[in-house]
């Protein structure tokens, strides 16, 4: 884990939701589905904000997450990170899913370039499909993703914690079958301390006991979690 500062760039609508452009930290390669935890310095605010990489190119990172009204181009940010449990796309996998239950937050995305870049073939699966995919990612509704489920040799999922049962729902998983492919799941729960306090805001129930997803997630193997009553 490292620490620095950040000042903001830009700060535009991406899908419905902000998203602050910030400079790139070349020494540093987060793993999708990791976080940065971040603050200003000086600012009434009382948690610091978790920020998820939704894209990355040479100079800048556009990161999401729930910006506080008083962020703008200027704010000069202190961070530490990258934090928790990322997603692991496995080297050989060809043929990847990718689900989420509401509108995307654009966690996913650095996944699907990983994959395109392995040359894997993608299916993105939610009833708001985000408006910059490439065009080589075929489209579908949630609706669809069990049937994608039994294609892919990799799927990733996003959610709140909250709607994971509907997402369970859609994928006719009952807790007990077991995946037919390696399955990785984002959970979004408060994220406040980043792994210090073991403060417990954000635990979740696994099949064995309870984690932490600010420390042992926030990406999860859905095989190890509990089934959502």
């Amino acid at each position: 884990m490292a620490e620095g500062e950040w000042q903001i760039l830009e700060i535009g609508l991406a899908d419905g939701s902000l998203q602050l452009t910030v400079s790139a930290l070349p020494q540093i390669t987060p793993f999708p589905g990791q976080y940065f935890l971040a603050f200003a310095p000086g600012r009434d605010e009382p948690i610091a904000t978790p920020l998820f990489l939704a894209a990355n190119d040479q100079n800048v990172w556009r990161m999401n997450g729930f910006i506080p009204p008083a962020w703008q181009p200027g704010t000069r940010l202190r961070w530490r990170g990258p934090l928790g449990r990322g997603f692991h796309l496995p080297p050989a996998a060809r043929r990847v899913a990718l689900a989420m239950c509401k509108e995307s937050t654009g966690s996913l995305l650095p996944l699907v370039s990983l994959a395109l870049r392995q040359n894997a073939a993608v299916v993105w699966c939610s009833d708001h499909l985000p408006g910059h995919l490439p065009a080589s990612v075929e489209g579908l509704p949630l609706e669809a993703v069990a049937e994608v489920w039994t294609w892919a040799d990799y799927l990733v999922l996003e959610c709140e914690l909250k709607e994971l049962p509907r997402l369970a729902a859609a994928l006719g998983w009952d807790g007990n079958r077991r995946p037919g492919c390696p399955t990785e799941i984002l959970l979004h729960t408060p994220l406040t301390c980043g792994g210090i306090a073991d403060c417990g805001v954000c635990a979740v129930r696994m099949k064995r006991g309870w984690k932490l997803a600010c420390k042992d997630g926030p990406v999860f193997d859905l095989e190890q979690l509990e089934f959502p009553q």
